[in-house]
């Protein structure tokens, strides 16, 4: 998800600059070029690494698929792509109105199928594995469904007190997720349970995965957070990658190229707009630093001459535009927060659906400790008189005006 994304045998790159993306392969890059008015917002490849997909934010899905070229408009706003394996091939789209919906691929000459929708919210990513599709949104929430049937609710994620910026399935049974609340939280995606959870710190702006490390970048700090898995345990304390200079910016996407970790930078840079580490998980040397190499980085500036300089954080620039689902901001929201990711206005910020999973009291009683206030009244409270009925069959509410009938 973002503007960061390698095939799974890592021999394929594809990198969003600009109006467009360059899709980097030993030896080669190519350059997909998009409109001159158009930014790239979020990039996906197959795991074989034939397809690639790219969304701009003027609503425009493109899919590169050998030598030929689809495109077509997407139903909404995307801010997050990730491709499914199912028959041929499924691209799917994560919209800032909240909707899910999947393209079928290579082509895209066929309509838009909608999966799911997340109430009154936006999905701000969504990733996919074995059969699972997990769609996080701004109101806190991770929700896993089966894939295709998006209907079937595997479980939801409950534990982050701010926006979801990122979720990646890290196996078919475990799910990673960062967000605005500094916090890293590894779950059991058919229970729902939070099995992990690290303080980063700060905004968490964009996640990388592997089955060896899950690396986290945060909004105002330089710094790549490493943290490895030790016997399948998440390490306590992560390793700091520091390779930016001080007047630089913190990395706007994160993604694993087999076991190395590409970072990609905003900003002009010598060794072109990507960071690898081959050994993010080694802690680096004190006296030489951590080992940088610079193995796509020039390749991929030269096949982006023209495309326009890397944008900061995927997420944040896919969202950071007035939008019709923007609300204001509740009193203590971070004021440097793009409006569309501060928390709801609204009261239920739970999908209607939880409430056959969570019990509707534990979710008042959660909501109410959020606000630092006491709890709601909960079902079990006397229930309000009866609205009074008229002759005819119509009710009346008690606060509007008699009817003239």
């Amino acid at each position: 998800m973002g503007l960061l994304a390698a095939s799974d045998s890592g021999g394929a790159l594809v990198v969003g600059i600009g109006s467009g993306a360059v899709l980097w392969r030993v030896g080669t890059a190519t350059t997909l070029r998009g409109a001159d008015d158009e930014r790239c917002v979020a990039v996906a490849i197959s795991g074989d690494g034939a397809t690639v997909a790219t969304a701009s934010d003027t609503k425009r899905l493109r899919c590169w698929h050998g030598d030929g070229l689809s495109e077509a408009e997407a139903p909404r706003r995307v801010s997050g792509l990730c491709i499914a394996p199912y028959g041929a091939g499924q691209v799917l789209l994560a919209c800032c109105a909240g909707e899910l919906y999947a393209f079928p691929l290579p082509a895209l000459d066929k309509p838009p199928r909608r999966l799911l929708a997340h109430t009154s919210s936006v999905l701000t990513g969504v990733s996919y594995a074995n059969g699972l599709v997990a769609t996080a949104d701004r109101n806190e929430k991770v929700r896993i469904s089966q894939f295709p049937r998006c209907e079937e609710i595997e479980s939801f994620c409950l534990g982050h007190t701010d926006f979801v910026s990122g979720v990646e399935f890290l196996s078919g049974t475990r799910l990673v997720s960062c967000g605005g609340d500094g916090y890293l939280r590894v779950w059991d995606a058919a229970t729902g349970d939070c099995v992990a959870e690290r303080r980063v710190g700060g905004v968490c702006t964009c996640l990388a995965v592997s089955t060896a490390a899950v690396a986290v970048a945060t909004q105002y700090c330089l710094n790549v957070h490493v943290y490895p898995f030790v016997e399948g345990v998440l390490a306590e304390e992560p390793f700091m990658l520091d390779q930016c200079p001080d007047d630089g910016a913190p990395p706007s996407d994160l993604c694993f190229r087999g076991p190395s970790l590409v970072a990609l930078l905003p900003g002009e840079w010598e060794g072109g707009p990507l960071v690898e580490w081959p050994r993010p998980t080694v802690p680096p040397d004190e006296l030489s630093g951590a080992d940088v190499e610079h193995v796509a980085g020039p390749a991929v500036q030269d096949a982006a001459a023209g495309l326009g300089a890397v944008a900061p954080s995927a997420l944040f620039q896919a969202l950071e535009r007035d939008h019709a689902h923007a609300t204001p901001a509740r009193d203590g929201d971070d004021a440097d927060k793009p409006s569309i990711l501060r928390k709801h206005a609204l009261e239920a910020r739970y999908d209607v659906s939880q409430l056959g999973v969570v019990p509707k009291k534990q979710i008042v009683e959660d909501m109410a400790r959020r606000r630092g206030r006491e709890p709601a009244p909960t079902p079990e409270s006397p229930a309000p008189p009866p609205a009074r009925r008229r002759r005819g069959g119509r009710r009346h509410r008690r606060d509007e005006p008699e009817s003239k009938d």
